[in-house]
């Protein structure tokens, strides 16, 4: 017998937790006892993507942060380490000591909210 499986998005599901929350709160700030410092001017956008914030009336760094999918790699390096220039990296923030993580935007630095699309969040839409 043979069956036809199609994945249209899962979501995180993962050893940490189910959901954005729980992930979210674990992997980037609680299980690993570091935080972050992200720098809002620096996050990548694609071509025509602040047009299609502004035809939908949503800050590009609102969408850019928690808009739903998720297709950019995000990871870290030791301090003085850059990866090879043809990899079209950039770098958008540091790793901080305590838990919290922050965006800086205009020289104000606020705490960054738990955000994101939750596949399996039931009232989602």
């Amino acid at each position: 017998m043979s069956r036809q499986v199609v994945v249209t998005g899962v979501g995180l599901v993962c050893a940490l937790g189910i959901g954005t929350e729980p992930v979210w709160q674990k992997l980037l700030c609680g299980e690993s006892g570091v935080g972050a410092r992200i720098d809002a001017a620096e996050l990548p956008f694609a071509a025509g993507f602040r047009s299609l914030c502004a035809a939908l009336a949503v800050a590009p760094g609102a969408l850019a942060l928690g808009g739903g999918e998720d297709y950019v790699l995000l990871f870290t390096l030791p301090a003085g380490v850059e990866p090879p220039a043809r990899f079209g990296c950039r770098r958008i923030g540091v790793v901080t000591p305590g838990r919290q993580l922050s965006l800086v935007a205009h020289g104000k630095a606020s705490e960054l909210p738990p955000a994101g699309w939750d596949h399996l969040e039931r009232n989602a839409i």
